[in-house]
């Protein structure tokens, strides 16, 4: 059976393209997971554009205010199997960035399940991973993790998903 794009509900957050230093990242939320200390970041190819676009654009002052929306794309779908779904439905996947942005102006849907940025990739070292905001200790502590690329997230958490310019 295929799975269905659940129409969720839209979420406004400013956002800023110039990655806060890794100390700031680490009083933002209760716990971050130690490999960002080391690791970089990239877009995935179907962000490449718009993410040069964003930082040429921007002053390291400034902010954009962007539209989001966290989907459930179903199960067992590989990374572009998941951003072509997206496409399809006039969104883009999230990329780090917009996540951070994302979690400090609505800091607690990730309490409620897991959020995952899939428009970027994280490298530590030999690991490729994605972003990923998440809670511990039963909601009370809010956590930015890193995802396995190989891991089937098979319904657990919600994609973070970037509403296309009209």
């Amino acid at each position: 059976m295929a799975s269905q794009l659940v129409v969720p509900a839209t979420f406004v957050a400013p956002v800023s393209y110039r990655i806060p230093k890794r100390w700031r990242i680490e009083v933002a939320f209760d716990k971050v997971a130690r490999g960002y200390r080391i690791a970089t970041s990239a877009p995935i190819a179907t962000c490449a554009q718009i993410h040069v676009q964003a930082l040429a654009r921007q002053d390291a002052s400034l902010t954009q205010r962007l539209m989001f929306e966290l989907l459930d794309l179903g199960s067992d779908l590989t990374l572009p199997e998941a951003s072509d779904k997206l496409t399809r439905s006039g969104l883009r996947p999230a990329m780090f960035e917009e996540l951070l942005s994302f979690a400090l102006a609505h800091p607690d849907l990730q309490r409620e399940f897991p959020i995952i940025a899939t428009g970027s990739l994280l490298t530590a070292g030999t690991d490729v991973n994605l972003a990923m905001l998440s809670s511990e200790r039963n909601g009370t502590e809010r956590s930015l993790r890193m995802l396995w690329l190989g891991f089937h997230w098979v319904g657990k958490g919600k994609f973070l998903a970037v509403r296309a310019s009209p």
